[in-house]
């Protein structure tokens, strides 16, 4: 039976707005907190006492669900969902943990689930359960999570998913790791205080018990064990919300004995959240912990070779069409540009502003070109590429170029879904080519593959629901050379042209 982790819903904001003003928020309710603790103590059990890492580095899939509204808009960035990406993998680094992207990035577009709302939301998590990838770690981005942080459970046979507010998801995010870190067993460094310390409360020296009834866990680290987090390389942690000074705890607290207390306010367990991004971490411990976890039978389905091309991506695809500098005589564009070695994908941007700010458009494309059909007339738009693959994510773009549109009456005839894209191209004959769909409009056309002399050659209905949406079009063995595939709609056409080689 597939295991099962948690739904955690948690947010940056709202962690900082707790310490803030101290309210009491955890990730969990009481009634999973004995099935968190039972598992991290069994993971405990399980460490390899004479390895402070594993030899290999381990691959783990995550799959991520950027969720849109009913009309899809809204969703999260891809280039964010890139760069957390990275950032992911280099926290995980020095414990031999790895991710890579599962099948792609999947696009929803649900009300339901992008309004997520209070932990349970029945529509919410029926969208997630049909959705997730049964063999990855599933990472859902919305738009609104509430403010109850809960897990419905632990290995338990219905849900495996994270859940995250998408404004939280970008190259400096530190809670998805945060999450991830749940995922694998490990606890709060201040596990023991469901809300931040009160010293009018308990005082400058804290009682024996923590505030759930536990042992307070001491500066010594004696009772470790059976104290705090249970992982005896982390410091004691009350949970302090003051005083601070550049992100160091500076107050007067001290342990039952009288020992002050000293957190580590940069591990990523924590609930500090001021630190310089780059010192974040992980204990040596917590990371045999999170390795001990996916070793675990309820772990088998994360433990699969990777998928996809994982090799080093070098240089940035250079940009041929439009020219820099160019101006269209109309408002339809095709978008092409160079491969590069080992990329799987292409994330092409596209904006009114040279920060890509405005008018914002963020494409993945498995070829190398795309046809743009309505875009602004008489405006200036800049646009760049960001090759990527499974495992490779952290490639920057390179430069942008800049082009500016025509008027729209030039190309009246030539219209047709916002953005679509055909690959490979070139392609070998006799193989199937793919057509991927970018358009909110559901629409029923045609799409033709014809020669130069303007014969068809291959006809197939395309029927649209109004998502990203990718098709297969099998092609006849046809001689190389140069053909034309027209997507026919009730608005009209728009043509792209495919090579066809000899192998």
């Amino acid at each position: 039976m597939r295991s099962i982790m948690k739904s955690l819903t948690l947010l940056s904001s709202l962690l900082m707005a707790v310490i803030a003003n101290a309210q009491p928020h955890t990730c969990w309710g009481p009634s999973h907190e004995a099935q968190m603790q039972a598992r991290l103590q069994h993971n405990l059990t399980n460490l390899d006492a004479d390895a402070a890492t594993y030899r290999d580095i381990r691959f783990v899939p995550i799959k991520f669900h950027m969720v849109a509204d009913g009309q899809g808009n809204g969703a999260v960035a891809i280039t964010d969902i890139l760069d957390q990406l990275c950032r992911l993998n280099q926290d995980f680094l020095a414990h031999d943990i790895q991710f890579f992207l599962k099948d792609g990035i999947n696009f929803i577009s649900e009300e339901a689930l992008y309004t997520y709302g209070e932990y349970p939301n029945e529509a919410g998590d029926a969208i997630m359960l049909a959705e997730q990838d049964d063999n990855a770690i599933n990472v859902f981005i919305v738009n609104e999570v509430g403010q109850t942080f809960s897990i419905p459970s632990t290995y338990f046979p219905t849900e495996d998913w994270i859940l995250i507010n998408k404004d939280f998801v970008h190259g400096d995010g530190l809670l998805l790791p945060h999450e991830v870190g749940h995922f694998f067993s490990l606890l709060h460094t201040f596990t023991g205080w469901p809300a931040p310390y009160d010293e009018s409360v308990y005082g400058l020296q804290a009682p024996s018990m923590a505030a759930n009834g536990t042992p307070t866990e001491l500066a010594d680290q004696s009772n470790c064990e059976i104290a705090g987090d249970f992982i005896c390389d982390t410091p004691p942690d009350y949970w302090f919300t003051e005083p601070f000074v550049n992100c160091r705890y500076v107050g007067e607290v001290t342990d039952p004995n009288g020992a002050p207390v000293d957190p580590d306010e940069q591990l990523i367990m924590s609930y500090y959240f001021d630190c310089p991004r780059d010192g974040y971490h992980f204990s040596p411990i917590q990371g045999q912990v999170m390795n001990a976890d996916l070793e675990t039978p309820e772990r088998a389905y994360l433990q699969a070779s990777p998928i996809g091309n994982m090799a080093a991506i070098s240089g940035v695809p250079e940009l041929l069409t439009p020219l820099n500098g160019e101006t269209l005589p109309g408002t339809m564009v095709e978008f092409s540009w160079t491969a590069v070695e080992n990329a799987e994908a292409y994330l092409l941007e596209v904006s009114r502003s040279p920060n890509f700010s405005v008018d914002y458009v963020g494409l993945v494309i498995y070829g190398t070109s795309l046809l743009a059909n309505h875009l602004i007339p008489d405006a200036k738009y800049y646009w760049r590429v960001r090759p990527y693959n499974s495992y490779q994510v952290c490639q920057s773009p390179g430069n942008p170029a800049s082009f500016e549109t025509g008027v729209e009456l030039a190309q009246a005839n030539l219209i047709g879904p916002d953005f679509w894209s055909v690959y490979p191209n070139p392609i070998a004959s006799g193989q199937s080519l793919h057509l991927s769909i970018f358009d909110r409009t559901p629409f029923r056309g045609n799409v033709k593959l014809l020669n130069t002399a303007g014969q068809v050659l291959h006809r197939q209905v395309l029927i649209h629901h109004g998502r990203d949406q990718q098709f297969r079009l099998p092609l006849p063995h046809l001689a190389a050379g140069i053909y034309w595939i027209t997507l026919q709609t009730l608005e009209g056409a728009s043509v792209q042209k495919i090579v066809i080689s000899d192998n």
